[in-house]
């Protein structure tokens, strides 16, 4: 029994927290998971679907949320590889072409992987009450993100690209915001929405709005006061969760 047990680790790729994952444990327990929510999956659910038995998961998982943790930084960082990458433009029309490729590479690379994002998002309500490592690790996830999309504005402010006014890490909220939103709807109907098309469209019109010669009738000033109420509200809504999770 120990020998059938340990047969799954032998043919997976060790990952960084000692567990052992392969694609089809990936691929069972993203379907899992976006079937039942984080608290309906199991362990054993997914060993079943998995075809492995309960106590091979066991053998390296302490239990459903290092498990969960586990796949889903798995995962991300499967994205992240395939979507982030130094911009190395030195024009502005180059660095406009390459915003708007890394905005269509992370449509395709969801579209590929269509549980990378759809899974977090449906657990990340239902982690916060009782799975406070999962939130933790949603929240640090969406904020590394962001701050790499922060960045992104940074160099593009440099280059004279966007506004020198431009609130850098609002730009990045209203990047995740708009995108994620599209996933939803391109989840929900698929025949409306095409997600690559739309996220060029999003890009373009960020390039549009954000660049460093306003369209006339522009009013920089109030766009930079609702920057910073958005910031403040962004700032009080990470302080508020900050605090739920660490109670």
């Amino acid at each position: 029994m120990k020998a059938r047990n340990k047969k799954p680790a032998s043919t997976a790729r060790r990952n960084g927290g000692g567990g052992s994952l392969d694609q089809v444990l990936i691929e069972a327990a993203l379907g899992i998971f976006a079937a039942y929510g984080y608290r309906g999956a199991s362990l054993s659910k997914i060993a079943s679907a998995a075809r492995v038995t309960k106590g091979a998961l066991y053998w390296h998982f302490t239990g459903k949320e290092d498990f969960f943790i586990a796949v889903i930084h798995r995962v991300v960082d499967q994205l992240t590889q395939a979507v982030r990458r130094k911009i190395t433009a030195t024009t502005v029309e180059q660095f406009e072409s390459e915003f708007v490729d890394v905005l269509v590479t992370w449509a395709r690379e969801t579209e590929r992987r269509p549980w990378v994002l759809r899974v977090p998002l449906i657990t990340a309500l239902q982690a916060q009450p009782g799975a406070p490592r999962v939130a933790k690790m949603l929240r640090d996830l969406t904020r590394d993100g962001l701050d790499w999309f922060a960045r992104i504005i940074e160099q593009g402010k440099k280059l004279g690209v966007f506004r020198a006014d431009l609130d850098s890490s609002f730009a990045a909220t209203e990047i995740y915001v708009n995108f994620l939103g599209s996933v939803v709807l391109e989840h929900l109907d698929r025949e409306r929405l095409d997600l690559q098309s739309h996220a060029n469209l999003i890009a373009k019109s960020f390039l549009a709005n954000w660049g460093a010669r306003p369209s006339k009738g522009a009013r920089p000033r109030r766009r930079s006061r609702l920057a910073q109420r958005s910031r403040g509200a962004i700032a009080r809504n990470e302080r508020n969760g900050l605090e739920a999770t660490t109670r």
